[in-house]
């Protein structure tokens, strides 16, 4: 890997960059988000590794707003 970036050891076709965008939309009295990661610049091998293992990115992605969400609601509860 190169100075300032991540080596995917696991998967050594994990695309080097990519652009994550988060959405953020009123749904009262709830915020949904949403985030969105596309492959920028990559290679066909970078984004057949990228498709099939887009499904895997909800355990991670997904692990991190149970947890947030967990948190709002016992700060919530302490006010």
């Amino acid at each position: 890997a190169r100075a300032g970036q991540l080596a995917y050891w696991d998967w050594p076709d994990w695309p080097r960059l990519l652009c994550t965008k988060v959405d953020f939309t009123d749904d009262a009295p709830a915020t949904k988000v949403r985030l969105t990661q596309t492959p920028v610049d990559a290679t066909a091998t970078e984004l057949a590794c990228f498709a099939k293992f887009m499904a895997r990115m909800d355990n991670g992605w997904g692990s991190g707003f149970v947890i947030l969400d967990a948190i709002l609601k016992e700060l919530k509860r302490q006010d």
